[in-house]
């Protein structure tokens, strides 16, 4: 409880602390948040008395789960990480803090560390481009066609920085200037760890990397989904280009429907596994059928 009562003496150092003691997107965290701000959330956190906006058995819940991480020791590594890594911590009412994050309400993050160019995040208008790890060389292609197109004119590209589809994305951004936002489910300071390493560390030196995820933690299956509420909420629409399962093809078209974002899907050969639940999503009609950056360009601006 000694980091409940000292390690927030001001609102972003609070922010930063509840960043290491939620789970990304924790609903009752971000009512109580948006009531009080960061500083009385923690005070609330360590006092047992009535919760704003929350039920006797709600509060106790949420400090049940949360007074359990409060280590002082876990937050002072995270701040001195922050600070060796050379990353910002951005946090609401920041000037780069992308005001797109407003429309998730009590699941915004409660702080996005960055390491790049932070003036990419301008007012909503990035084009989100994704798809599975698992990407077909005609995946590849329209994924690259499409990012080029994209970035021709000055726009930004986003996806998560995986292998396949976002590969596809952010290389090909890179090589047109680096105008391009990768959103990982780790830490910014792990990512020489991380499976396309390189290519994350290139994307730091020319375009932007994104996390709510504090630095020294490592991804987990709940951070990967967190972050397609992120990669939505700063674009103004998504395209998935191939998807191997439905279910994931499903969070990540959810996220943007649910936020008003329009959604894209490449159609491609029905007699491919990785086509089917984009091609599902046209036939559906969740998702208009994209062949070009135009039909991006056109459903993007219908936001």
């Amino acid at each position: 409880m000694e980091l409940l009562t000292t390690a927030g003496g001001d609102e972003r150092s609070a922010w930063i602390t509840l960043a290491t003691l939620a789970a990304p997107g924790d609903p009752l965290t971000g009512k109580v948040l948006t009531g009080v701000g960061a500083v009385e959330t923690l005070r609330l956190l360590a006092d047992d008395g009535p919760v704003p906006g929350l039920d006797g058995i709600s509060a106790g819940l949420w400090r049940g789960r949360l007074r359990p991480q409060a280590e002082l020791d876990r937050v002072d590594s995270v701040m001195e990480r922050t600070e060796q890594a050379g990353l910002r911590a951005l946090i609401p009412g920041d000037k780069d803090y992308p005001r797109g994050l407003n429309d998730l309400g009590y699941q915004a993050p409660y702080v996005l560390w960055a390491a790049g160019n932070t003036e990419l995040l301008g007012p909503v208008g990035a084009f989100a481009i994704t798809g599975t790890r698992h990407a077909t060389a005609y995946g590849r292609q329209m994924a690259s066609e499409l990012a080029v197109d994209l970035v021709h004119d000055w726009g930004v590209v986003v996806a998560g920085g995986a292998s396949g589809i976002d590969a596809a994305v952010h290389e090909t951004a890179l090589r047109k200037g680096g105008r391009t936002i990768a959103v990982v489910a780790t830490g910014l300071d792990a990512l020489c760890w991380a499976s396309g390493g390189e290519r994350l560390e290139e994307i730091a030196a020319k375009g932007l990397l994104l996390s709510e995820t504090p630095p020294g933690f490592g991804s987990t299956l709940e951070r990967v989904l967190a972050r397609l509420r992120i990669e939505a909420a700063i674009s103004g629409s998504v395209t998935l280009v191939e998807a191997r399962d439905r279910s994931v093809s499903r969070a990540v078209v959810d996220r943007p429907h649910e936020l008003g974002r329009p959604v894209g899907a490449v159609p491609g050969p029905v007699t491919s596994p990785v086509s089917e639940a984009p091609n599902e999503l046209i036939r559906d009609g969740g998702a208009a059928a994209i062949l070009s950056a135009t039909d991006v360009m056109n459903i993007h601006y219908l936001y």
